[in-house]
């Protein structure tokens, strides 16, 4: 959990970088967006996590819902 002081020091200038475990993307990434998409259960719960993260202000939060939910709706006929 990050401090408040933590919270001020990234208000300040300095951009936080969410981290994503090792052991979520433990395959490595994707060549392409078709090999994404056949993944992309494993890497959803990873951007999940990612965007719970204290490290993303309220606005960024919400834009990862919204890709989330793009990225739920794209399947193998999307790729023909």
């Amino acid at each position: 959990m990050r401090s408040e002081k933590q919270n001020q020091k990234d208000r300040a200038g300095r951009t936080p970088q969410p981290t994503v475990e090792k052991s979520q993307l433990s395959l490595g990434m994707p060549r392409d967006v078709p090999e994404f998409n056949v993944r992309w259960p494993e890497f959803r719960a990873a951007v999940e996590g990612i965007s719970k993260s204290d490290a993303l202000t309220p606005h960024e939060r919400e834009l990862v819902k919204w890709l989330i939910k793009l990225a739920d709706r794209v399947g193998p006929r999307d790729f023909i």
